[in-house]
C-alpha cells in the first residue's frame, strides 16, 4: 500500500485561465495542480518573468505544482516520419536534433525554477507500421535524464498511444532496460483499457515500483465514438481499478485527473471528476490517514 496519496489536477483542465482553475480547485479544498498550458502558453516555452510571475502565483494563492505534463519526446523522431493526429498543446513536433536538446535543456531549467519535481515525457511519435523500437537507450533520454539528475528531477514516461512505447509489454520491456534511479512511470489507466489492455496483477506486481504518478480519465462509448465523461460516471470502474493499481505502488503516488471534456464543461466534469477521488481514495485508506488534498 502506497505511504502517501496526493490528489491533484491538470490547472488547464479546469481551465486554461489559471485563477479561475485555482477559485475551484480551492472550493474543493485541493491545493495540488499539475501544469501544461497557461492561457494557451506551453510553459516550455515561458520567459524568465512568466516563470516568476507564475511562481508568485503558486505562492499567493496557495497552490503547489507537483508536477508538469511536458511535450518532451511527443515529437517525430526523424524528418521521414508520416503525420499523426495527436494533441500537442501548442508544441511543435518537428524539430531539429540541436531543437530537441534545447527544448530539453529549457524545460527542465523552466520546472527546477518553480520548483517542480516530476516531468512527464513521452517516446516519440510512432509510424503506422512502427514498433517500440529501443527507446530504452536514446541518446536524447540519456541526455535528459542526466540533466534532470542535476536538479533531483525524475521523469515519468507516459503510456500514450500515438507513441512508441504504450502497450504493457512495451512498458516493461522499455522499463527493464533502463534501471536510471530518475526515470518511472507516469501511468494513465484509460490509455491502457482503451487499446484493449487489462490492468492485471502480473504487470502491476512488475511495474507497482516504478509508478509515480496515475492519470484518471473516463469515457463512455456512443454509436462507436468515445465521449469523455466525469472520472466516476464512465464505463472504467475506478472503485475497483484505482485501489488495485494504488495496493502496489510502494512509494508516495500522485493520482492526477485530466477530463479531456469539451471547454464549456471543464469546470463541471473536474469538480465532478475531484469530488468522487477525494470520496473513493479516503475509502481506500480507510483508518490511515486521509487523502492528502493539501
Amino acid at each position: 500500500m502506497s505511504n502517501s496519496i496526493k490528489l491533484a489536477i491538470n490547472f488547464d483542465e479546469i481551465s486554461d485561465d489559471f485563477l479561475e482553475a485555482v477559485t475551484v480547485m480551492h472550493d474543493l479544498g485541493i491545493q495540488y495542480g499539475e501544469l501544461r498550458t497557461v492561457n494557451g502558453k506551453n510553459f516550455v516555452f515561458w520567459s524568465d518573468k512568466e516563470v516568476e510571475n507564475f511562481k508568485q502565483q503558486l505562492n499567493e494563492y496557495g497552490i503547489t505544482a507537483l508536477a508538469a505534463a511536458t511535450p518532451l519526446f511527443k515529437w517525430y523522431s526523424s524528418d521521414n516520419d508520416a503525420e499523426i493526429a495527436h494533441d500537442n498543446f501548442g508544441f511543435n513536433p518537428r524539430l531539429s536534433e540541436e531543437e530537441k536538446r534545447q527544448i530539453i535543456t529549457g524545460t527542465i531549467e523552466v520546472a527546477d525554477a518553480l520548483g517542480i519535481h516530476k516531468l512527464r515525457i513521452f517516446s516519440e511519435l510512432k509510424s503506422a507500421d512502427d514498433t517500440a523500437g529501443d527507446f530504452a537507450l536514446n541518446h536524447l533520454l540519456e541526455y535528459a535524464l542526466s540533466q534532470a539528475a542535476k536538479r533531483n528531477i525524475n521523469l515519468l514516461i507516459e503510456n500514450e498511444p500515438v507513441c512508441r512505447i504504450h502497450t504493457k509489454s512495451t512498458l516493461i520491456d522499455f522499463l527493464n532496460k533502463n534501471q536510471a534511479h530518475n526515470l518511472n512511470l507516469w501511468l494513465d489507466i484509460s490509455n491502457l483499457l482503451e487499446i484493449g489492455e487489462t490492468i492485471d496483477e502480473d504487470f502491476l506486481s512488475t511495474l507497482g515500483p516504478r509508478i509515480k504518478y496515475i492519470h484518471v480519465k473516463n469515457y463512455i462509448i456512443k454509436d462507436r465514438i468515445r465521449k469523455y465523461v466525469p472520472a466516476g460516471n464512465g464505463e472504467i470502474d475506478y472503485d475497483s481499478v484505482l485501489p488495485l493499481v494504488l495496493s502496489h505502488c510502494s512509494q508516495e503516488v500522485i493520482v492526477s485527473v485530466e477530463t479531456h471534456a469539451p471547454k464549456s464543461e471543464k469546470i463541471s466534469a473536474s469538480r465532478s471528476s475531484l469530488v468522487y477521488l477525494v470520496d473513493l481514495l479516503n475509502k481506500y485508506q480507510k483508518g490511515e490517514n486521509h487523502v492528502r488534498t493539501h
